[in-house]
């Protein structure tokens, strides 16, 4: 995010439209197809949490959001909201933390992170390769494929339930 950042503030307008075009191209493969299982793993599997506990949990995040945005810090919004309901779960009387879905979590993001790099780098280098914009859209438009393949596989794995 700090490479956008910086961006805004010093780019051409080209360079601006590239940044906008990248980020959406990340995001919306995996939003649409996960966020309900992210949802209840957080809500549900990681710690029980009532309205609450999640108000508090989401007013720490936004306050260590907008803290490290202050300071021009990138981070993971996925990372402090799951801070934030471990910690609303250990301050609750009674509720109890499954830490063995933390550690997966946990181990998750050793994996994702490295992954995403490699992903990341890739796509500029393809980008720079083709150059300007439309070395942009070529991203958008691998990515999109190959983020409608991910989703067509995971259908073939899970397919829905007949309807009667």
């Amino acid at each position: 995010m700090l490479h956008a950042r910086t961006t805004r503030r010093t780019g051409t307008s080209t360079d601006r439209l590239q940044c906008h075009a990248r980020h959406p191209a990340r995001h919306p493969a995996g939003h649409p197809a996960g966020r309900w299982r992210v949802i209840r793993t957080l809500g549900k599997g990681l710690v029980e949490i009532e309205s609450p506990q999640g108000m508090a949990a989401e007013s720490s995040s936004a306050a260590i959001i907008l803290l490290s945005a202050s300071f021009g810090y990138s981070l993971s919004t996925t990372h402090v909201a799951t801070g934030s309901i471990i910690g609303t779960g250990l301050g609750k009387k009674g509720a109890e933390v499954r830490w063995n879905v933390a550690g997966r979590m946990a181990s998750t993001w050793v994996f994702t992170l490295p992954s995403a790099a490699l992903v990341g780098a890739a796509a500029y280098a393809l980008a720079h390769l083709v150059g300007g914009s439309a070395g942009v859209i070529v991203d958008l438009i691998i990515l999109a494929a190959i983020g409608w393949g991910i989703y067509e596989v995971y259908q073939i794995g899970h397919p829905a339930p007949a309807k009667h």
